[in-house]
């Protein structure tokens, strides 16, 4: 039930989620899918592939249901940052155009975000 990519990883746990489903038919995939992994410690890690389970909730013959996995970010682990220009703007000094380079910096966890203008490297015109 995986497309032919190997071993399925949900083919050993079908009936259990079948039994789950049959009490508990408003499961979602989600739901099922963190049962698995506090139940079945160290079998589902998070990077497996949730639609087996999706199609599972769905049923033969019902259309799947959208999956979502929220991330779990963690203090001091992952940022984003960003580059941008913005000439649309039309920022002018002293009847100047002022081309400039924004960076854009996130923490993942905190949501913290800083933007600083790139003074040095602001170079188009």
């Amino acid at each position: 039930m995986n497309g032919g990519r190997g071993p399925d990883p949900f083919a050993v746990v079908w009936e259990e989620i079948r039994q789950r489903l049959e009490l508990e038919p408003g499961l979602q995939a989600k739901t099922l899918f963190e049962h698995l992994q506090r139940t079945k410690l160290g079998r589902f890690a998070n990077g497996h592939c949730a639609r087996p389970a999706d199609q599972a909730v769905a049923g033969d013959g019902g259309p799947a249901k959208d999956v979502f996995f929220a991330l779990q970010h963690q203090p001091g682990e992952l940022c984003q940052s960003d580059f941008t220009h913005w000439p649309e703007l039309g920022i002018a000094i002293g009847s100047k155009a002022f081309p400039q380079l924004i960076y854009h910096f996130v923490l993942s966890y905190s949501t913290w975000e800083r933007e600083s203008i790139c003074c040095s490297e602001t170079s188009r015109v």
